[in-house]
């Protein structure tokens, strides 16, 4: 039900003589007072069970004076809605004083407001688990899909014991949390080297072997299924390795 232009909401009860009773009081300090529904519940409530929400009005200009005068008489709590009623009459005085909203219907007010405090405390939480860009990288292993090297396509080639799945691939690089990184090599071991991102970069370091082809800045696209890691020399792309536990055994045999 929309408030009438001019009038605020002050207090809803769900029984018409206890609405009559405040209404006599703020009329006996010359307080206009409009109380809505009043009709629609039933002149004899001590005899019915029906609730129905009763809204008690009063002009703007006597808003300030009528809340002072509930708060003496029990009636109001500072910041609070009339002592004897439940949730809902708290939130419909509350979404009534929101600018905007709050002449809509309280259903509508209900609806907004519900769905801004899910937002106010989804958003957070969300990116409050979102993983980081290091955790992406290291949850699990990547397979090679392409390697090229200043412009030329290789296939790698690496060297020792491999355990290969139905789905899994043989040849992967793996970064690990502690800065090592295994990378592939060509007709040779893997290549044990350290990582780290720098401003989004992925730089690679200290390869024991093949430093030359690894050893740079890379740019680095990052989707769920693909990874791309391109040098000024090297591109390197690949996607995620399903067999990550059998990769990662692999990788300890091997180190």
């Amino acid at each position: 039900m929309q408030l009438m232009d001019g009038w605020r909401l002050v207090l809803t009860f769900d029984y018409i003589e206890e609405a009559r009773t405040v209404k006599h009081k703020l009329e006996s300090e010359q307080i206009d007072v409009i109380l809505k529904d009043e009709f629609e519940t039933g002149a004899d409530n001590f005899e019915s069970n029906d609730i129905n929400i009763i809204k008690l009005l009063v002009s703007e200009k006597d808003f300030h004076r009528a809340t002072l005068i509930l708060q003496s008489e029990g009636y109001l709590k500072k910041g609070l809605s009339v002592k004897n009623v439940g949730l809902r009459t708290y939130f419909e005085n509350f979404t009534a004083r929101i600018p905007i909203i709050g002449n809509w219907v309280f259903e509508l007010r209900a609806i907004i407001s519900i769905s801004i405090l899910i937002a106010i405390i989804a958003v957070p939480t969300i990116l409050a688990t979102k993983p980081t860009l290091s955790e992406k990288l290291t949850s699990q292993g990547w397979c090679i899909d392409s390697f090229a090297y200043k412009g030329d396509k290789y296939h790698t080639n690496t060297l020792g014991l491999k355990i290969v799945i139905k789905n899994g691939c043989t040849e992967t690089f793996h970064f690990l949390n502690d800065g090592r990184l295994n990378l592939p090599g060509f007709d040779s071991n893997s290549v044990l080297a350290k990582w780290k991102l720098v401003n989004d970069k992925v730089v690679i370091f200290d390869s024991d072997t093949l430093s030359h082809i690894y050893d740079g800045d890379y740019f680095l696209i990052l989707s769920p299924t693909s990874i791309v890691l391109k040098s000024t020399s090297t591109t390197l792309k690949g996607h995620p390795n399903r067999s990550n536990f059998f990769y990662q055994k692999e990788f300890l045999l091997q180190n």
